[in-house]
């Protein structure tokens, strides 16, 4: 598999050629964006370790944007377990250099649902996000549900993102498509209605 952030050099490598390659595809296509898992802690790893080596990678994917001349942006995806890489605000906020050619991809079911993540902190704390994944759960399982189904405060947490979103800072995904939501066509309306209503400028 793909690990970004494997102290395993050899590892590591190939998943950072693996993610240039799909740059290159997303350049062919005309893509905006690539988005990527950040890896997991390896055994015998500590996370700081392994923190480490997902910099290095967004390092080397930086620079080869750069001497491509890329206008990809990538996305980086915080995970659902505790054992995934890139879960809490400290260890977003390492690649704020980066920012904005590389930041955040905000799933916010995934922080909601990972017991080592907080969804509000990231959204009031991280000013590196670029993008958005966008649906609820029960802070339990990864349902992909309906906006409107689940235990996530949006109006708390689109209080800290709604004017970045409005400046065009932030780029939104619907995510609900997932097996598990058995979303119908009428959910996806009303998870769009309701996201509309979340953005409005507050007066």
């Amino acid at each position: 598999c793909y690990n970004l952030s494997s102290c395993n050099e050899e590892r590591r490598a190939f998943a950072v050629k693996g993610l240039q390659e799909v740059v290159s595809l997303a350049e062919e296509i005309g893509a905006k964006y690539v988005v990527v898992h950040a890896g997991f802690k390896e055994r015998n790893k500590s996370r700081k370790e392994n923190l480490h080596s997902l910099k290095k990678s967004v390092q080397e994917i930086y620079y080869h944007l750069y001497d491509t001349n890329s206008r990809v942006r990538i996305g980086i995806e915080n995970g659902p377990y505790p054992s995934n890489m890139f879960i809490t605000p400290e260890e977003i906020q390492t690649i704020n250099d980066f920012y904005p050619n590389i930041g955040l991809w905000f799933d916010i079911g995934h922080a909601f649902v990972n017991k080592s993540s907080d969804v509000y902190e990231i959204g009031e704390r991280c000013q590196n996000v670029i993008g958005l994944h966008l649906h609820n759960n029960d802070g339990r399982k990864d349902l992909h549900a309906p906006l409107q189904t689940g235990k996530i405060d949006l109006t708390r947490l689109f209080s800290f993102l709604r004017n970045r979103i409005n400046r065009g800072l932030i780029h939104p995904v619907l995510e609900i498509y997932n097996y598990h939501s058995q979303s119908t066509d009428e959910d996806v309306r009303k998870s769009i209605e309701l996201y509309r209503e979340l953005i409005k400028p507050k007066k």
